[in-house]
């Protein structure tokens, strides 16, 4: 499997900022990441983006 270039950190990060109203067209956009790469981001890690916003 080929390893992503976006970290996860990253991808949680912008799971964040939509959860909080940014447009995720235009947060795509901005981070220069595709809809398809923070979809499988957001099957991937739900656990760990409640968990590091939590606090």
């Amino acid at each position: 499997m080929k390893k992503s270039k976006f970290t996860e950190e990253l991808i949680v990060f912008a799971l964040h900022q939509t959860k909080s109203g940014t447009a995720v067209a235009k947060l795509c956009r901005k981070r220069g990441i595709s809809k398809a790469t923070l979809c499988d981001g957001k099957k991937n890690s739900t656990a760990t983006a409640s968990a590091d916003y939590a606090s």
